[in-house]
Order: C-alpha cells, then sequence, then structure tokens
C-alpha cells in the first residue's frame, strides 16, 4: 500500500467523531470511477464502527481549500484535528523505475476559539489538551505501523512538535506534529 491522500483521510478517520467526518462529505460531482472513489470513502467513513479513539475531537479537516478548511473551522466549536498534506520531493529513478520522494505532513490537534473569551491561563489550559491528544496520535501511529497506519516510515525521532499561531490558523490555538513520510513512485 502507497501512501496516499486517500490512506491518510481514511487513517485519521478513525480519531475524530463520527458526525463531525459525515459534514465533510458536501457534494459528489465528480464523474465516473472519481465519482465511485469519492463514494468508497464515504461508506468507508460512515461505516465505521468503532467508537473514536479522541471522542473530544469534533472533526476532521482535510482539504487543500483555503475556503472549505475555513468554513469547516469556523463550524467547530471546540477541538479538531487537522492534517496538511505536501509538498513532494524526490530523487532521479533507480533501474526499476521507481523513485523515492519525501512527503511533507503536517497533523495540527487545534482549539477553534473567541479572542475575546481567551485569557493566558484558559490558553495555558487548552494548549495542554491539544499537546496531550497529538501525543496520543502520535503513540497509535507507531503502534499500528505498516500497512494499518499508511505512514510506514514512521519514526519518532523525525517529528517536531510546534505551537500553532491562531492567525495563521483561522483563529485556532494548538500543536503541529510535522514530519516527511518517504513513498516510492513509479516513474
Amino acid at each position: 500500500m502507497q501512501t496516499s491522500a486517500t490512506a491518510l483521510l481514511k487513517y485519521f478517520a478513525k480519531f475524530p467523531q463520527r458526525e463531525g467526518l459525515i459534514k465533510l462529505f458536501d457534494k459528489n460531482v465528480l464523474p465516473g470511477t472519481m465519482g465511485s472513489a469519492y463514494t468508497e470513502i464515504k461508506e468507508y467513513v460512515s461505516g465505521i464502527e468503532t467508537e473514536p479513539l479522541i471522542p473530544d475531537l469534533e472533526t476532521l479537516v482535510f482539504g487543500q481549500d483555503e475556503n472549505f478548511v475555513d468554513r469547516i473551522i469556523q463550524q467547530t466549536n471546540g477541538f479538531f484535528l487537522m492534517v496538511e498534506y505536501g509538498p513532494m520531493r524526490g530523487n532521479s529513478p533507480n533501474k526499476t523505475g521507481r523513485r523515492d520522494a519525501d512527503w511533507k505532513l503536517n497533523v495540527i490537534i487545534a482549539y477553534h476559539f473567541n479572542a475575546d473569551t481567551f485569557d493566558p491561563i484558559t490558553e495555558t489550559v487548552v494548549m495542554d489538551r491539544c499537546l496531550g491528544y497529538l501525543l496520543q496520535i502520535a503513540a497509535q501511529m507507531e503502534a499500528d505501523e505498516y500497512p494499518i497506519c499508511p505512514l510506514k516510515r514512521f519514526s519518532e525521532s523525525a517529528l517536531h512538535f510546534t505551537p500553532v499561531n491562531p492567525t495563521e490558523l483561522y483563529q485556532s490555538i494548538g500543536w503541529m506534529m510535522d514530519f516527511s513520510e518517504t513513498i516510492q513512485a513509479i516513474v
């Protein structure tokens, strides 16, 4: 199994509340096999029967469209999980036509807030909770290994944890875990 955006979405869907995940499926206007892939992902997410691993997470924010991401976050009244992917860097193909590529990934746990209702102590409590949830996800990723976790070369030593600046994440505070995943592509 190769790492893909779909594999990431399916993997991280096990952490937040199911109701928040279903809201991601706004419309399916894709033709042919792309429309079938959309339906398959929706059925997969709808069919998850286990309890969310972190029930305090209201939703999964997943996508590259700034307007969509903003809308989802604005509708959230608490903690959310966000997965950002991109860019990729690769080397020249080897003799078999394969190339290794590093794919930059960010996993964020944040809390959407109103700046007028927060003080430094409130922020500290929320930041502690966000970091705790992010560490739970990191531990789960390490425990799952490959192929359950599509990030097969995930390594604790390659992780970096950074606080999220509210002005850069739609007035949300939290922590970001960033790392690179080495994937193989066929040329």
